[in-house]
């Protein structure tokens, strides 16, 4: 997992796969079920993955492009109860994981995200191959689906299918019978869910039964590697470890205390009461046609000043228009922060009002935000609402993540006297 505001800041290159060579012939298949029997006994033989009844593994992550090592601990007490928790710089603690009852993600930048149901079996899915899990514990069905070479090995594909009609594809080695990589899709905070690249290398024995040292995860144009230093088995798991935290125990309690999703319908607006909040930011004026060239520039450099200064960002990034004369626009952008942070240079400690807030969700890409302003003003004329100095919009899809433009979430809030 990631926070989801780093490929907003820091862009990320393509990643480079290798074209295929040769491959298995797909003349004859092997069937699916054998195929994920002969997966579970690689791991181990039966008394040894019987014997697993909690994991605690430890390591630490990079990423390219941010600087120094992430910690990462992860404890699994079956699918359906896993955490991982991980300390990245400018973020504090984030988390991600499941209990019997929902899964979730906490991102002090991005908010906190609840699943149930069918919504929470993708996490149970995942967690599976963590915690060592037989496959028919998460799933109902599957089929093999064709042979591929992936990193020069020959791979059979195999599509898994859980009981909600959920699935996931497994690559899995035809000589070793390891699994190579999972494709599958996690929540979104924002609303709908990404497509997830895992790849999981580096398999070793622990007590007897096989486990991955090594997992790159990739999505978009981005990617991260954690390599697990340490993996214990049936370490005695306290609540820090697994538990999910107070603040997500409470948002499930509380729907008002969970990451805001897009509205399904575009051009919906209401009236809302926000508190007011520090930002650190860098204001210009800026040419309306480079204004993303300008976001492209500034939101970096804002990003490592806050880590170098130690200070926490609360949310995802964000610009404000003061005003524009022809086609020059007085634009401030920057981060929201949990403290204030002083100015150095043109770098400056500024603030968003609270109060009364006029607001909307643009979906689609950024140079038809216009029409999604206008349909802010016409409503805010009809009930009578006067706007009280520049709107701001605040950035919750990672175009790293999420390609398609048609699909990026925009939120606006004009402030209202």
């Amino acid at each position: 997992m990631k926070p989801l505001l780093l490929v907003l800041v820091l862009g990320a290159s393509p990643l480079q796969s290798k074209p295929a060579s040769s491959r298995p012939s797909d003349e004859a298949l092997p069937a699916a079920i054998p195929l994920l029997n002969r997966v579970d006994q690689a791991r181990g033989d039966t008394a040894a993955l019987g014997g697993v009844r909690t994991l605690l593994l430890k390591g630490e992550l990079t990423m390219p492009g941010v600087d120094g090592k992430v910690q990462v601990v992860e404890a699994y007490a079956g699918p359906r109860s896993h955490r991982w928790t991980m300390n990245w710089s400018g973020m504090g603690e984030i988390t991600y994981g499941a209990c019997p009852e929902f899964a979730w993600s906490e991102d002090p930048a991005m908010g906190i995200t609840i699943r149930t149901g069918a919504e929470a079996k993708p996490a149970e899915r995942l967690g599976l191959i963590g915690s060592c899990a037989l496959w028919t514990t998460a799933f109902v069905k599957a089929e093999t689906l064709r042979s591929v070479i992936f990193n020069d090995r020959p791979h059979f594909e195999v599509r898994l299918t859980d009981s909600t009609g959920g699935s996931d594809v497994w690559v899995i080695d035809a000589e070793r019978f390891t699994i190579s990589r999972v494709d599958t899709r996690l929540p979104d905070p924002s609303g709908g869910d990404i497509p997830m690249e895992f790849v999981y290398a580096d398999w070793k024995p622990v007590d007897g039964v096989l486990f991955p040292h090594k997992r790159i995860q990739k999505a978009g144009g981005y990617q991260m590697t954690t390599t697990f230093s340490e993996v214990k088995v049936n370490e005695t798991l306290t609540d820090g470890l697994i538990a999910p935290p107070a603040r997500v125990l409470a948002a499930f309690k509380d729907p008002s205390k969970r990451s805001k999703a897009a509205p399904n319908k575009r051009g919906e607006c209401t009236m809302e009461t926000v508190g007011a909040q520090p930002i650190l930011s860098i204001r210009a004026k800026v040419l309306r046609k480079d204004i993303s060239k300008h976001l492209a520039q500034v939101l970096p450099e804002i990003y490592h000043h806050i880590i170098k200064k130690d200070g926490k960002m609360v949310g995802p990034p964000l610009s404000r228009y003061h005003g524009s004369e022809g086609e020059i626009v007085d634009l401030e952008a920057g981060f929201p922060l949990k403290e204030k942070l002083a100015s150095e240079g043109r770098i400056i400690a500024s603030e968003l009002p609270g109060g009364n807030c006029a607001v909307t969700w643009h979906v689609g890409p950024y140079d038809k935000l216009p029409a999604s302003y206008a349909i802010l003003e016409k409503w805010m004329e009809q009930q009578k609402l006067k706007a009280s100095g520049g709107p701001w919009e605040v950035y919750w899809t990672d175009p790293g993540l999420e390609p398609d433009p048609t699909n990026w979430k925009t939120q606006i809030l004009w402030p209202l006297q």
